[in-house]
């Protein structure tokens, strides 16, 4: 696969890139030797969601990112990390890891009516043109 660069992403001289022809994961080797990888498995029935993510450092796993799905392909679960929707697929709580739990209500067309991140609550005001009037800092 050929790699094209940007005169603002230029890769060092020395960096190596691989890519599989599958979309499942890459390599960058480092001018020091190091190499970074990635590789992702995919739900043999619906190739579009990513089920594993591994990362690894010179070919020892440093982190792996487990996904399910439910049946309308939204992620449920990512290791012990949960996400729940509401009818219209937009993310009304996450619990990361146990100690980030956050939760968020909208309106019925969709702006932010409160967010909640722990025991820290914002409310959010939107005028008659959608555009929020009040957003916390």
């Amino acid at each position: 696969m050929k790699f094209a660069h940007g005169a603002c992403c230029r890769p060092r001289k020395g960096t190596a890139y691989t890519f599989d022809n599958r979309d499942e994961g890459y390599s960058i080797m480092l001018p020091n030797g190091t190499v970074l990888a990635r590789s992702v498995i995919r739900d043999w029935r619906r190739r579009h969601l990513v089920t594993v993510i591994t990362n690894s450092v010179n070919g020892e796993p440093q982190q792996r990112l487990g996904y399910t799905h439910d049946i309308l392909d939204r992620v449920t679960r990512r290791n012990t990390d949960t996400f729940d929707y509401n009818a219209r697929s937009e993310v009304i709580s996450a619990i990361i890891q146990t100690n980030h739990a956050s939760r968020s209500a909208y309106d019925n067309i969709g702006n932010a009516l409160w967010a909640s991140l722990n025991s820290d609550t914002s409310t959010y005001t939107a005028n008659v043109l959608n555009e929020y009037t009040s957003v916390p800092l």
